[in-house]
């Protein structure tokens, strides 16, 4: 290869020479081309003496691009280089984008949505691909949605098939708790009153306290009604007004999963719908299993002259239903409390067991149950009410399978004697979140409150949020 200094009409620079073939010329420099200020390269690839002869430059005075030496003319970059073939870029959205955008927002289009979306941000095209994030976020939260209500449409057609199948064999009942006296009932209600609470409780078809609602084998029971007045200053109601609360205990002895939240009922005062309230330790939200119970207390404000028996509280069976179901305040603010106890209930049959080092298996996930005990080591905040105790139980869990799986604290509920507890978080450890991919192992722990006197403590896991099974851990 020669090189040599080259002046001409154009400018000036260097030339190189293959000596192998002297056809073949590479020269770059910069050039004049009659004022056309620029640089460029023109000339055959030394190391590739086939490649034909192209010229490359940039005009700064005009919109001229390129110079034709020998060969063809080709418009580029003054920094191009050109052994390598580089796509201009395009600086307007991909039109893919927009397309996985619209679809996206439609909730039957934005899994297509999601597709073009992903596609879209793999191309590299060198456009704007901020509509295809967008419809990628979009489209996942259309799934979870989608995932959410399935899981309760699925509890919701079952309650309904449940409630068609007791109404042809048994009716809907309203009756007054003391009815059930007979060792059959007890059983399929769970429910036994104190003869003291009166038989004529239902006012007009609606329930007073002591009053049990029960279809299906699911039932509640309105447990004490009265005013709440030992609220702090922060949380006083408004000037006006007043707070009553509701108990409710509920049971189920149905053949499948049941559930029971304040969003199922709605307070009226004097037939206007009344503000809840949540200044107090109001907390029903339950998720029952076969065989367990559980209770929880709503509240709402309402006005100071509004008397008891003009306050109702109307609760809906199921979403698919117009039905309500009423319960009316009664007394004069007073607590006012059935005195019922809540029948020894035991869990399913298809409920499967597992001691204290025993260990659960399922579809290659194991589940040690390691050990359980009461648990001392709190600090004074974290200290559990009077009467009650904190227990603990602790899991090594060992994925086997080929597939991640998620194992969690919320994945566990713990009844003491069938009645539903109150989950305590005790550090990092009892709020644990195992989400392990296939051949990986973990450990957590799970806390609970219970009652000191409690005979018959139970961990219940379910594996999978639509899985109506459910394993249960038995506390020592």
């Amino acid at each position: 290869m020669d090189e040599n200094n080259f002046t001409d009409n154009q400018g000036s620079g260097l030339r190189y020479q293959d000596t192998s073939n002297p056809d073949q010329q590479y020269t770059y420099g910069s050039y004049d081309a009659n004022a056309q200020n620029g640089s460029f390269y023109a000339g055959a690839d030394p190391y590739n003496p086939n490649a034909n002869a192209n010229a490359y430059g940039q005009n700064t005075n005009t919109n001229f691009y390129g110079q034709n030496i020998n060969g063809n003319s080709t418009a580029q970059n003054v920094n191009y280089n050109p052994q390598y073939n580089v796509t201009p870029t395009d600086s307007s959205n991909s039109g893919m984008g927009i397309a996985a955008f619209i679809l996206s927002l439609f909730g039957c289009t934005a899994f297509i949505g999601l597709i073009l979306g992903i596609v879209d941000v793999c191309k590299r095209d060198g456009k704007k691909k901020i509509f295809s994030v967008i419809a990628i976020v979009i489209s996942v939260l259309w799934m979870l949605g989608s995932l959410v209500v399935i899981v309760f449409f699925k509890a919701e057609v079952e309650r309904i098939i449940n409630e068609e199948k007791y109404a042809a064999t048994h009716g809907a009942t309203t009756e007054s708790t003391t009815a059930h006296s007979s060792d059959e009932d007890e059983k399929n209600y769970g429910v036994v009153p104190d003869s003291s609470v009166p038989e004529d409780t239902v006012v007009d078809g609606k329930l007073e306290v002591g009053k049990t609602y029960t279809l299906s084998g699911f039932s509640i029971t309105f447990a004490e009604f009265g005013e709440y007045k030992d609220y702090e200053d922060y949380a006083a109601p408004a000037e006006g007004n007043k707070i009553v609360y509701a108990v409710f205990y509920a049971v189920n002895n149905g053949d499948s999963d049941a559930y029971l939240s304040y969003t199922d009922f709605d307070g009226y005062a004097n037939g206007t719908q009344a503000n809840a309230y949540y200044g107090m330790n109001t907390e029903l939200s339950l998720s029952l299993p076969k065989g367990r119970w559980g209770s929880g207390t709503i509240a709402y404000e309402i006005p100071a002259d509004c008397k008891m028996e003009d306050f109702e509280i109307e609760y809906t069976p199921n979403i698919f239903s117009d039905k309500k179901v009423v319960f009316v305040g009664q007394g004069d603010g007073s607590p006012v409390v059935a005195d019922v106890k809540m029948e020894e209930l035991t869990s399913g049959d298809d409920s499967q067991v597992v001691n204290a080092g025993e260990t659960y298996e399922k579809d290659g996930v194991k589940i040690k149950y390691v050990e359980c005990g009461e648990y001392t080591d709190y600090e004074s905040y974290q200290a559990p009410a009077d009467g009650y105790k904190l227990v603990y139980a602790k899991f090594e869990v060992a994925n086997d399978s080929d597939s991640d799986t998620l194992v969690a604290y919320y994945d566990f509920k713990c009844y003491a004697d069938n009645e539903q507890m109150e989950q305590k978080y005790i550090g990092d450890e009892s709020s644990f979140s195992l989400d392990l991919s296939a051949g990986r192992n973990g450990n957590g722990m799970i806390t609970f409150e219970v009652p000191n006197d409690a005979s018959n403590i139970q961990f219940e896991y379910t594996p999978g949020i639509i899985s109506s099974e459910h394993v249960i851990f038995q506390y020592k």
